[in-house]
């Protein structure tokens, strides 16, 4: 049977024109048989036998196997019943020309026989494989429209850092994503997980010729970063959009597992960070209570940070209270000066700064020194009370995925409970 295989693998690579190819065998007991293939797609892929079928692939892995096995055990048993016949024949009347050439004749009515019932299979065949690549596809809905994606994409290029935290916590390493700043490494908390990643530029300055270059099935962006350039990466695959990367995570998270078709996986992952936040309110008790307040020093800048921020969304999802200009639904309030200190108060107050701006001056650094040690900031109750803790500024407001809310949570459980 392997020899056969091999025979029409041979002839299919120098035939590649010829769309369906019939040949008649003849067994070591010279026993007719027939096989009708159709090889309508191999045009331009690489061929080989492979655990005893034809195997087309892209030089790579196998994208599609000619399964021979049933159709010969089929085409055998067919002769079977005809040399039967045959043999009854020659048992009972001598052969003359006209019963020699009724003989051939029926061998010539039988492969006929077969070349219509494979035309039948090659339909049947090609119905299956629609209604399959019709079931296999989905589309999603998101902040550019509807996009339809055929199969679970199996290179997948994101723009984000949230968006990539999304697709490694469901078990989905992307081909390509993008870099906080140009020159920067990795976050560390993700540093291992994307060592094999490409870089495609910073989240705001994509590289279009690295995201082509690395020939993705599917790329997912932020409108409120990349809206210029949707045409353009939609030309190089299915683009698929969240709309901001503000406010409430788990809303971004949803989108992005549905659309690498895991939606099963991404559930659970947010089922399991909703236990984990079950579990610390058990232990907070009466903590709950307690007013929490936000600040980020910029260089040349002071900002109260709200309910509508990445911190702020995991702080809402525990249940701590914020201070009045801090419980609102919006992102944050910059250009504080050191007359609104008092605005910063609260029962804790966490704190990060941000350097990197600053051609490596650490002037954020610098400035939350000058403003913690200010006498205003000083009489503030948290700082009286030493609850004035400084915090990662990647985990608790750049990073912005589901990592870096499950590192937040280790925060909150050192500080509020250890």
């Amino acid at each position: 049977m392997k020899s056969i295989i091999e025979h029409v693998s041979i002839l299919l690579l120098r035939w590649r024109h010829v769309f369906v190819l019939l040949m008649l065998f003849v067994d070591w007991n010279n026993n007719y048989f027939l096989m009708v293939i159709d090889f309508s797609n191999v045009s331009n892929e690489k061929m080989r036998v492979k655990d005893g079928y034809i195997c087309i692939s892209n030089g790579e892995e196998c994208l599609n196997y000619i399964y021979l096995k049933s159709f010969l055990i089929y085409v055998l048993t067919i002769c079977k019943i005809y040399i039967t016949l045959l043999n009854v024949i020659d048992n009972h009347f001598q052969l003359g020309g006209h019963m020699t050439r009724t003989k051939n004749m029926l061998i010539l009515c039988i492969m006929l026989l077969m070349v219509i019932i494979a035309g039948c299979g090659k339909e049947e065949k090609k119905e299956n494989d629609t209604s399959v690549k019709a079931k296999d596809s989905y589309s999603i809905k998101h902040a550019m429209g509807e996009t339809t994606v055929n199969g679970t994409p199996k290179k997948v290029v994101v723009l984000t850092n949230e968006g990539a935290e999304a697709l490694l916590a469901v078990g989905v390493t992307p081909v390509g994503t993008t870099k906080p700043r140009a020159g920067d490494e990795w976050y560390p908390h993700l540093a291992k997980e994307l060592k094999d990643t490409k870089v495609v530029g910073t989240e705001r300055d994509i590289n279009l010729e690295a995201v082509m270059k690395l020939k993705p099935d599917l790329i997912i962006g932020n409108k409120m970063r990349h809206e210029k350039i949707y045409e353009q990466l939609n030309e190089i695959a299915p683009t698929v959009y969240a709309e901001t990367l503000r406010g409430d995570w788990k809303e971004n998270f949803t989108l992005y597992t549905k659309a690498v078709n895991k939606e099963k996986e991404g559930q659970k992952a947010l089922d399991d960070y909703k236990k984990r936040i079950e579990g610390i309110q058990e232990k907070l008790g009466d903590k709950l209570n307690s007013k929490v307040s936000i600040i980020r020093f910029v260089p040349g800048d002071v900002r109260i940070y709200q309910k509508n921020s990445f911190s702020g969304a995991v702080l809402n999802d525990i249940g701590f209270k914020r201070p009045p200009l801090q419980d609102k639904d919006e992102f944050a309030i910059k250009g504080i000066t050191k007359e609104q200190i008092p605005n910063m108060d609260g029962d804790y107050i966490f704190y990060f700064t941000s350097d990197k701006d600053a051609d490596k001056n650490n002037e954020g650094t610098t400035l939350a020194k000058e403003w913690t040690e200010d006498p205003l900031f000083k009489q503030l109750q948290a700082s009286k009370d030493n609850k004035v803790f400084q915090v990662d500024e990647v985990i608790w407001n750049t990073a912005g995925g589901i990592k870096a809310a499950n590192l937040m949570l280790d925060d909150i459980e050192k500080y509020f409970l250890k």
